[in-house]
């Protein structure tokens, strides 16, 4: 395929395009124009292509709809009037542009895939804007072809007219806003986005075209949670940022390094809580619905169901940062809650994949176990889609009662929201890595899930890893990125990490002490208890509520 394009790029290099005799798709061409504009500078960069998809966002004679004396049509003239893509307009056309951009209804499929918000005003009254442009899937628009690529091209202007709106609202006759500051967060930023060549060229044209424009609205970027594959998508684009660079401030998955960073350049109330900030943050607008807001909702909405308001809105309000909820309405999220409250999961998952609720760390916040290495998830894969369909139920209805011991420990005067995760890697061997559909399936909940972690992790510890458990946590790595920051890995030495279970736990937190469980020769089956407490005598029953794990394809079984 490079080497195709390669072929093209040479024969088309000193001719114009159009001349081209060639089964060339137009989305093909753009990117064909684009490495030529790269290449050659800035030669080639008012391209008639691109030009024409802006054009096509205008109504076919179109007379002049946009006032001249409108304050916030003025200020987004004053930013696209200099830049090379809108030369080709007149004035009343980019006017009307602004008034086409500013009234368009955006798609909500578009929103919900690329969503971003406005967390406040710094100390010097610029906007901040919060993208976490990490879990942005830019290879799905470019596989639709040009028509996907011009819409997500006119959403673009949108946000931009948006960031420049919320710049005009601060703007007093003594002083103007000209500058914002952006929060870019690239964790969930995988190379799938990077061996994709027309991807690739369409993040470089856009930059590209567009960069006279974020030179003078950029004031200060902070990019965090940039991995190495975050770092090689910042070095595709640096030659076409230039003195911009020096506005932008890059750090990795370490939150030690880049949470001071943000609490000393901003607000501490326009930073989201899972970011270091405050526990009141309130963006002042989100557009896109992957920010977990606790929103007020109608009581009708709850008529129909069981659980309470307040454990419905919190599940809405969870579940909806995963992208496999993006097509779920409040209404159908509400029903597979409900569902996953009352399903009772096959007695093969509840035997073979265990998993328990041990009690409370010192922060008071809920402390689940797993014995992942005993879990055979190959068996699973083995059996068929009805299976795969079945665990991911399981596994969704295990986030759920994580999501319920958290919500039960929430008081009027605090607000729990994480939770402390125990995963024992003994027993797990190569026979689960050296099958290609189980590692795939894994990789898949992982990517689901991965957003869910990102708000509700607060830490992980996982003992017994051996060899292939390190591996099985390096496959992760790429997905889960700065969420590992929240990892501690330790070893089959018991005497290194037996140590750091009683300082993480108190023991007077469950009836019965957790080492004893952890001490013990192992030899005993453990059985799930179905919320039973307090036999004595019984190693388990004392202290663990047992919770039958469940599922994650949604679309499978509601």
């Amino acid at each position: 395929m490079i080497a195709k394009y390669l072929v093209y790029i040479k024969l088309f290099s000193c001719e114009d395009l159009s001349f081209a005799k060639t089964s060339i798709e137009p989305l093909e061409i753009s990117v064909i124009r684009t490495f030529i504009a790269t290449n050659n500078n800035n030669t080639g960069r008012e391209d008639p292509l691109e030009v024409s998809i802006i054009r096509s966002f205008l109504p076919e004679n179109a007379t002049l709809k946009a006032n001249f004396s409108d304050p916030t049509f003025k200020k987004a003239y004053s930013y696209v009037k200099h830049a090379p893509i809108f030369q080709h307009f007149s004035k009343d056309d980019l006017y009307n542009l602004i008034a086409e951009i500013d009234s368009w209804e955006v798609p909500e499929a578009l929103q919900e895939k690329f969503p971003y918000y406005h967390a406040g005003y710094d100390y010097d009254d610029r906007p901040i804007w919060v993208t976490e442009a990490g879990k942005y899937r830019l290879r799905h628009i470019t596989e639709g072809g040009i028509e996907k690529v011009s819409l997500l091209e006119k959403y673009i202007l949108k946000a931009a007219l948006r960031i420049m709106k919320s710049m005009q609202e601060k703007d007093t006759k003594e002083r103007e806003i000209r500058e914002c500051v952006f929060v870019i967060d690239l964790d969930g930023l995988d190379i799938q986005q990077f061996m994709h060549v027309p991807t690739i060229s369409l993040g470089q044209r856009l930059t590209n075209d567009y960069r006279e424009i974020l030179a003078d609205v950029i004031g200060t970027v902070l990019v965090i949670n940039a991995n190495y594959v975050g770092e090689v998508g910042i070095n595709m684009i640096r030659p076409l940022l230039g003195h911009m660079l020096e506005k932008i401030e890059i750090y990795g998955t370490n939150r030690n390094k880049w949470v001071p960073v943000l609490r000393r350049i901003l607000p501490l109330n326009t930073i989201p809580k899972w970011y270091g900030g405050s526990d009141k943050f309130k963006p002042v607008k989100v557009y896109g619905t992957k920010v977990p807001l606790v929103i007020s909702s109608d009581k009708n909405e709850f008529k129909n169901f069981t659980l309470s308001p307040e454990l419905l809105d919190k599940g809405y309000n969870f579940l909806r940062r995963s992208s496999a909820f993006n097509d779920y309405s409040k209404q159908e999220i509400f029903a597979i809650l409900e569902e996953l409250e009352t399903w009772e999961a096959p007695e093969y998952f509840q035997r073979k994949f265990p998993y328990y609720h041990a009690g409370f760390d010192y922060d008071d916040r809920p402390f689940w176990i797993s014995e992942l290495g005993k879990y055979n998830m190959r068996a699973v894969v083995e059996k068929g889609p009805e299976a795969l369909a079945t665990f991911d139920k399981y596994v969704l209805q295990a986030a759920f009662y994580v999501l319920k011991s958290i919500h039960d420990r929430n008081t009027d005067g605090r607000e729990v929201s994480e939770v402390v995760f125990l995963v024992d890697y003994d027993g797990l061997d190569m026979y689960q890595l050296t099958h290609i559909p189980t590692v795939t399936f894994a990789l898949r909940v992982a990517r689901i899930y991965s957003d869910l972690l990102q708000v509700a992790l607060g830490r992980c510890i996982i003992i017994n890893a051996n060899y292939v458990g390190e591996l099985a946590v390096s496959l992760l790595r790429p997905i889960l990125g700065g969420i590992l920051e929240r990892v501690e890995i330790y070893g089959t030495n018991k005497a290194k990490w037996m140590p750091v279970l009683k300082k993480a736990f108190p023991e007077n937190t469950l009836p019965t002490p957790l080492l004893q469980l952890l001490e013990y020769d192992g030899k005993t089956q453990i059985q799930g208890l179905t919320k039973s407490h307090g036999k004595k005598g019984n190693k388990t029953s004392d202290f663990f509520e047992y919770f039958p794990p469940k599922r994650t394809l949604t679309a499978l079984w509601l």
